[in-house]
């Protein structure tokens, strides 16, 4: 006997089927380069701009307001002697509180109170 001959395998079937449903690719088209366009040349920015002069109107030069006179900055005893004490204090720790005297520091730091005081043009209250 003969086999009988199939008529198309299929496992096949869908493919060509579906081959068949599928259109062609398209050739792909070739286009010539594109040429470049000019490049514009940049219009003026608006902060570019000069603004409107405004006339000049000739006004009277203002008079210097008078000059108050500086009031002169007065500190207390308590307080000069509050900053004598701190600054005698910063001397003794500077050095560690060794090889000094106690009064040497005040008195080198009443010097140097009293000098930045009358530089600054601080006087000290007579009591």
């Amino acid at each position: 006997m003969a086999a009988k001959k199939s008529k198309s395998n299929p496992s096949t079937k869908p493919v060509e089927k579906a081959a068949a449903a599928a259109p062609a690719p398209a050739a792909p088209a070739t286009k010539a380069p594109a040429a470049k366009a000019p490049v514009k040349a940049a219009a003026p920015k608006a902060a570019e701009k000069k603004p409107a002069e405004k006339p000049v109107t000739k006004a009277e030069p203002k008079a210097a307001p008078a000059a108050a006179p500086a009031k002169a900055k007065t500190i207390t005893r308590v307080e000069l002697e509050k900053r004598v004490r701190e600054e005698a204090y910063r001397r003794a720790a500077a050095r560690n509180f060794r090889n000094g005297s106690p009064v040497a520091d005040w008195l080198a730091a009443e010097k140097a109170v009293l000098g930045q005081l009358s530089a600054d043009g601080v006087t000290v209250a007579q009591a």
